[in-house]
């Protein structure tokens, strides 16, 4: 029998209705009220309370159920508190609707987490600031080399956004770090932006979500921070150096640069933006980040507690040369082990430029893990296998779990409830590891986990990854139908081939649930072909298309070639992917692989179709074709009658295109009982 829903009493409404002055507190311009919304789902046992119900609008309430991930609950009710909030000033109501955009909430993604110990760098603060009140100004990047303290300057000046006054009418954060495909990106960007009036998933191309943000972000005044941009960047050097990898990110970019409306975007990257030079004495403005000052250095050890005179201090400082992660962890270290003596820091000496600074980090890394507990070590091993955020789930389904073929994390697993606890927090006060007490998340410095991954024993790694997989697979929703569900998909892809388990990763996860198998949802629907790239990539050694797809099936490898150039060609990279294509089709036929050798040339039609190698084209089809029929394949054969059609149309041959369509009808009947051209 089913329950019946428990209606809403008079007076909550009545109340919540006054509250919000007859308006919805999404959009507040609208009045036409007849819609309560549950903040926390009645599915999730969300009650009838004024403090779970607020009032919204036909269409707002529509695109909450419609557009599950575009507010989370604790969103929706920071909405409502800052209607009901601005509806209680006692402001005529035109004043009240001119406030209302300013509601509009922070979309923050990976955002780095806030540093406790954060000193000095004033004037850097005020140079953000006066980027940002400056219309004449567009973008603004922090430059500098790993560990300098980018992305904490960046989190320190947003946190004093209301202290300076500035107030921007959104704010949109991505963190590249831990999230660096290309199409999540654009959707979480334009869907902010555009405040639900356009879904990104009813888009497939990107070039079109990056039309669909010109057109949105010049009607606000907006922060749009982007930090760690250079994993969208081009690392080799040369002229290409610095560079967009993808040519949206650099239109975006180029369009930010020319936009009128005032607002700022404000990136963190370790390379210059090569792409903006011609920019750079008007709308773009740089700011170099180096090390810090000997004032700034002792500061901050003086705030984490470090005990010592200023001229030993300084000692230290000027060995580590300033360097700000390296000085933060050397406070952890002192405190945790020596009563705060800075005497007892690890005697290194920075000898390292910029660029291979690295090398210093791990030095004095070693120094530390010599000290470490084994359960300490354990811990940061696996901690450094995650790509994003790590949470108590997490540390429950992994870190103190079973692995299977493994006993090195016995040390964690046999720990109690409080000693975990303390375990972490000792980490985090070391800032080995951050906390984020908005999120109850963790993370930490991609220098930090490039040590600790790298120290990792190599039979042990791989049954960790395993693990993960496993995790992400329990994780995941039966049919993702978003980008956004499909991330631990995608997490399951990178931790089962860095498992070696490139079979399983490929038939069970890329092809039953990412591609959910000839349905190719991830690129038919979503238009993911960046994405899918992304993907594939870890099929291969080192991400490298110039060896062979590590799937053991000769026509898995075959396939795998073929989807890499496909997606290189619809990425915009067509000169790379021919060679692909090409050496997937003579592998196929190689393997009397008919079916994806038939399909290999077809796609390779394409491909000189769409670069203008018309007669090219006509003779891959051909052999498209003949490989269709040889390997019996009906669809193949159909397509291949068809393409060869379109192209004797195009080269001006009516009556041979005529026939092929003919051709093509003829067999799509034979197969399928109606023809080409009337498919159902």
């Amino acid at each position: 029998m089913t329950k019946k829903r428990k209606t809403i009493p008079q007076k909550i409404k009545d109340k919540l209705l006054v509250d919000s002055m007859h308006r919805c507190c999404l959009c507040p311009q609208h009045e036409d009220i007849t819609d309560l919304h549950h903040i926390v789902p009645i599915s999730e046992k969300g009650p009838n309370t004024k403090e779970n119900l607020m009032v919204v609008c036909p269409t707002c309430h529509a695109k909450i159920h419609r557009i599950r991930t575009m507010y989370t609950s604790r969103q929706l009710k920071m909405y409502k508190e800052r209607w009901v909030k601005l509806c209680a000033t006692g402001l005529p109501l035109d004043e009240r609707l001119k406030e209302a955009p300013g509601i509009m909430l922070d979309s923050l993604h990976n955002q780095t987490p806030p540093e406790p110990n954060f000193v000095g760098r004033a004037e850097m603060l005020k140079t953000i600031s006066r980027w940002y009140k400056d219309p004449k100004v567009r973008i603004g990047a922090l430059i500098g080399w790993g560990g300098v303290g980018k992305s904490a300057l960046v989190r320190k000046w947003y946190d004093s956004l209301e202290e300076k006054k500035i107030h921007p009418d959104g704010i949109f954060w991505w963190g590249f770090y831990r999230n660096a495909y290309l199409e999540p990106f654009l959707n979480a960007l334009l869907r902010y932006v555009s405040q639900g009036q356009t879904d990104p998933h009813t888009i497939k191309s990107p070039w079109e979500k990056t039309d669909k943000i010109k057109e949105y972000i010049t009607k606000g005044a907006y922060l749009i921070v982007l930090d760690g941009l250079e994993q969208m960047q081009k690392p080799e050097s040369g002229d290409e150096f610095g560079k967009m990898v993808h040519g949206e990110c650099r239109e975006l970019l180029h369009y930010l640069a020319d936009a009128p409306k005032t607002g700022l975007c404000l990136i963190t990257t370790r390379f210059p933006m090569k792409d903006l030079d011609n920019w750079r004495d008007g709308s773009y403005k740089t700011l170099p980040l180096i090390d810090l000052s000997i004032p700034d250095a002792l500061a901050m050890l003086r705030k984490r507690g470090v005990k010592g005179n200023d001229e030993e201090m300084k000692q230290v400082i000027e060995k580590y040369k300033g360097h700000a992660l390296s000085l933060t962890s050397v406070a952890g270290f002192v405190k945790r082990y020596h009563n705060g003596d800075i005497k007892q820091a690890p005697d290194i000496e920075f000898v390292f430029g910029d660029k291979e600074r690295f090398k210093d980090v791990n030095k004095l890394l070693r120094k530390y893990a010599e000290k470490m507990s084994e359960s300490e070590l354990v811990f940061l091993n696996i901690f450094s296998l995650f790509r994003g955020e790590v949470t108590e789930r997490e540390f429950a389904g992994v870190f103190q779990h079973k692995i299977e073929g493994a006993r090195f994390n016995d040390v964690l697993i046999k720990m109690s409830e409080l000693d975990f606890k303390d375990l972490v927090e000792g980490l985090a006060d070391w800032r080995l590891i951050s906390y984020d007490e908005t999120k109850k998340s963790y993370a930490t410095h991609p220098l930090i986990k490039t040590y600790f991954e790298s120290t990792f024993d190599e039979r042990e790694k791989k049954l960790c990854h395993k693990r993960i997989y496993q995790y992400f697979g329990e994780q995941a929703p039966e049919r993702p139908g978003t980008l956004e569900q499909m991330q631990p998909l995608f997490e399951q892809v990178y931790h089962g081939c860095a498992a070696g388990l490139y079979d399983e990763a490929y038939l069970s996860v890329y092809q039953k649930k990412i591609h959910r198998e000839r349905e190719y949802f991830i690129i038919h629907k979503l238009g993911a072909w960046e994405t899918d790239l992304s993907l594939i990539r870890n099929f291969f050694s080192r991400g490298e298309f110039s060896q062979l797809p590590l799937v053991s099936e000769k026509s898995d490898q075959s396939w795998l070639l073929n989807e890499a150039g496909l997606a290189l060609l619809n990425t915009g990279q067509p000169k790379e992917a021919e060679e692909h294509i090409l050496t997937a089709v003579l592998r196929a036929i190689a393997a009397k692989d008919w079916i994806n050798a038939s399909g290999g040339y077809q796609n390779l039609a394409d491909l000189q179709f769409r670069t203008g190698e018309i007669k090219k084209a006509l003779e891959s089809a051909k052999r498209a074709l003949k490989l269709g029929e040889k390997g019996r394949f009906y669809e193949s054969i159909i397509d291949s009658e068809a393409y060869r059609a379109q192209i004797h149309h195009l080269l001006g041959a009516s009556k041979e295109a005529g026939k092929r369509f003919k051709e093509a009808d003829e067999a799509e009947r034979k197969a399928f009982g109606h023809p080409y051209r009337t498919k159902p």
